[in-house]
């Protein structure tokens, strides 16, 4: 019986995706209670080769091809999902690990909960900054109200992950919670899963090791990220408005200040030269004053990060 699916998208990972698969199979668990959904998200380098070579042996390790190409791996995660032959969903990025002898913790957890989601924790080991944190999910925040839950969302003090935790399969397809297609495409699908969840369990144990990269998507300042990353959390202010009317744009701006403060503080932090830094700033300004500019709502500007957006759009 297949107790739990393993689903990784992958695009260009041939310097990382080997780790990625042996922190999986050198583990020490009945092969029978796993399946592996490698997604080749259109690869154009030998990232596909690699895999085929090494899973060649591995029965429970199955190779797919995604049918659309979109940015983000948004599409591959939905067609692992739909193929998935297991109770529970772990979704793993492909310069990711699992920690040592964590997978059988996992297995076990899959045997004994009921959950919609298990959350645990994880370990980010940030290249750039060349440092190492230990990360405890903010799925701590469910033991409040969920009305409490989504202002602290929309204002991005919870982090949305999918990675490190489990889904309920079915709890997924019940309630059709699909990725959207493009980059930040977690931040709508979590907020989702929680809003639909009738129970979530958290565990602060380390099961899952992240590696930031210089490369990587969370760390861009191409002008098509932001827009992605401003674009989801409008997406969330959206879902929720209806449910939850009360002051609740007034966390979602609060939480588009507190992000454009991040992105200001990203570009002039940047080894760019000035010419680049105008540009980043220049469509900062575009995505977020049609935001802030055009909310209709008086927010008082009373934190660092608030001032600096302030003085930055010179709002009045």
């Amino acid at each position: 019986m297949i107790k739990l699916t393993i689903i990784i998208p992958y695009k260009n990972s041939e310097k990382n995706i080997i780790k990625t698969l042996k922190s999986i199979e050198s583990q020490k668990i009945n092969k029978n209670y796993y399946e592996v959904l490698l997604i080749n998200d259109f690869s154009n380098n030998k990232s596909t080769q690699i895999v085929k070579k090494y899973i060649h042996n591995f029965k429970n390790f199955k190779l797919l091809k995604s049918k659309k190409k979109t940015d983000g791996p948004g599409h591959a995660r939905n067609l692992g999902i739909s193929l998935s032959r297991g109770n529970y969903i772990l979704f793993l990025d492909s310069d990711d690990c699992l920690k040592n002898n964590s997978l059988k913790k996992i297995i076990n957890i899959t045997d004994n909960i009921q959950s919609d989601i298990y959350a645990f924790g994880f370990k980010v080991f940030d290249k750039i900054k060349n440092m190492k944190r230990k990360k405890i999910h903010d799925l701590n925040l469910l033991k409040r109200k969920k009305n409490n839950i989504f202002k602290k969302y929309l204002e991005t003090s919870i982090i949305p992950q999918v990675i490190s935790n489990l889904f309920s399969k079915k709890f997924l397809i019940k309630n059709k919670i699909k990725f959207k297609n493009g980059y930040f495409e977690d931040v709508l699908f979590f907020l989702k899963s929680i809003y639909y969840a009738k129970s979530i369990k958290v565990n602060k144990d380390i099961y899952y090791l992240k590696y930031n990269s210089k490369n990587s998507i969370v760390n861009s300042l191409s002008e098509k990220h932001i827009s992605y990353h401003f674009k989801a959390y409008s997406d969330c202010y959206n879902f929720l408005k209806n449910k939850y009317q009360k002051k609740i744009k007034y966390f979602y701006i609060k939480g588009i200040i507190g992000l454009t403060a991040v992105y200001i503080n990203k570009v002039n932090a940047a080894n760019i030269i000035q010419s680049q830094k105008n540009r980043f700033h220049n469509n900062l300004y575009k995505i977020c004053s049609k935001i802030l500019l055009a909310s209709n709502l008086k927010y008082v500007y009373k934190t660092d990060k608030d001032k600096l957006v302030k003085n930055f759009f010179k709002l009045k």
